[in-house]
């Protein structure tokens, strides 16, 4: 039990002469998640968090309890620490359980693109919205939970919108994964051939560049804003999900430079990738790439180089397989978040995954599917023109350009208002700095200012 874990844990502190009298810790709580189980201990002022982390450290503790992939980390309080370790038996995640949920759809209502990432170390369930996220990275070997993660991720995100609502285009240069989803009326295409995949890269470009279009005929910026401003003529949002990156990337030179395109500027027009390989090396997602994919999920790998390549470094806990996974989202607080991923079916069999998702299509495509992705976002005006509507009220207000400054007048994420203030820089409203020291500078018309006090 976490008890006797705890008291083990104690002992070992007393043992390598790193805690004078045991008694002298207390244990909090015990949390148990599906994979994971933590252990909250406060600890004394004379026990240093820095002395229990170190590697050898952490290695004599594991051999006096018995115990693997220990971890030891900062708690939310003053003297606490919490000790994560893996449960002897894992228990099944399903995803049903989590987004056929209250907190799901009240989490639905504010997103339109939202999915399950997984479950945290202590069960509770992580949200996400891809529209925020922008593109995703997935990267894990086999036997990771990779493709299952992927299997989730697609299935919350067709439940959850309507044909109209979204397109789904797919890329399977292996031919394993993704044609299981050919039935459902929002998949457009799945694609097994490289030459065919350039050329949907292509159209997805071209379809990027005439949705920005009707946005500046508009006079908007994303596509929230343009569907509620022409409600009978929306636009879906796209999906493309390219499995095996790697694969299509070894057969083809130039598909860097169409991916490159569209992870850089397709956010705002509703076209969003998701990427997924099992050997993320250098030569496969270059630098270039990487940096404009900010939100990456991180299963398994096959060794230290590939989380250090994709992740930039190696997470400090041990991944277990079978969906034990980081995630690495712009904006979190943490620098990764471990989390443990869905099943779609109670014993992973394939047979009865394909029937469950082609039991779906079939309601789907009968009309026997009711989506609820009613009252969706505000009417008028989505969250995100909200926020870039309140920093230039402020600019025009103080006159204040520098990201510190802003950042605390705000209380905003620093990537997220590095992103609006290079947007008011293309509307011609901030001059960009010339070198790394040098701010922001206002170039607004007094005119035009006044227009935001």
């Amino acid at each position: 039990s976490g008890n006797e874990i705890a008291k083990k844990f104690v002992e070992a502190l007393v043992a390598i002469k790193k805690l004078g009298n045991k008694n002298a810790v207390k244990v909090k709580d015990v949390q148990s998640g599906s994979t994971l189980m933590r252990i909250v201990i406060s600890i004394p002022n004379s026990v240093r968090l820095s002395e229990i982390t170190k590697k050898n450290i952490i290695e004599d503790i594991q051999g006096r309890i018995g115990i693997r992939h220990l971890r030891i980390q900062q708690g939310d309080s003053e003297n606490e620490i919490y000790v994560t370790l893996p449960l002897k038996n894992r228990q099944k995640v399903l995803l049903r359980n989590y987004i056929d949920d209250d907190r799901f759809r009240e989490f639905s209502k504010n997103n339109y693109l939202p999915f399950l990432v997984g479950i945290d170390e202590v069960g509770n369930p992580i949200y996400q919205c891809l529209n925020k996220a922008r593109h995703i990275l997935v990267a894990g070997t086999t036997g990771s939970g990779k493709s299952a993660w992927i299997n989730q991720l697609i299935i919350t995100l067709l439940l959850n919108n309507s044909p109209k609502e979204l397109m789904f285009y797919m890329i399977d240069i292996k031919r394993v994964e993704l044609s299981v989803y050919k039935k459902f009326p929002h998949v457009h295409s799945i694609i097994t051939d490289a030459n065919e995949s350039l050329r949907l890269l292509v159209n997805l470009i071209t379809e990027m560049d005439r949705r920005y279009k009707l946005f500046e005929d508009s006079n908007v910026k994303t596509i929230s804003s343009y569907n509620n401003k022409n409600q009978k003529d929306k636009l879906p949002y796209i999906v493309c999900v390219i499995d095996e990156y790697a694969e299509l990337a070894l057969r083809s030179d130039s598909v860097h430079d169409h991916v490159q395109t569209l992870v850089q500027l397709s956010r705002a027009s509703g076209i969003h990738l998701v990427i997924a390989t099992q050997d993320p090396r250098k030569e496969v997602i270059p630098p270039i790439i990487k940096s404009n994919l900010p939100s990456k999920i991180g299963l398994r790998c096959s060794n230290v180089h590939s989380y250090q390549t994709f992740l930039n470094s190696r997470p400090s806990f041990n991944l277990l397989g079978n969906g034990d996974g980081v995630m690495a989202f712009e904006g979190q607080m943490d620098e990764y978040v471990r989390f443990q991923g869905c099943l779609i079916v109670d014993d992973h069999d394939e047979n009865k995954e394909f029937e469950l998702i082609e039991d779906l299509a079939d309601k789907i495509n009968n009309n026997e599917f009711i989506y609820e992705t009613t009252n969706r976002m505000d009417e008028n005006e989505d969250r995100e023109d909200t926020e870039i509507n309140r920093l230039k009220s402020i600019i025009a207000m103080t006159r204040e350009t520098r990201l510190s400054n802003l950042r605390d007048i705000m209380k905003i994420n620093k990537n997220r208002l590095n992103e609006m203030l290079k947007e008011l820089a293309d509307e011609g409203w901030l001059e960009r700095p010339h070198a790394k020291q040098e701010g922001y500078k206002l170039i607004l018309s007094e005119d035009e200012l006044q227009k935001w006090k």
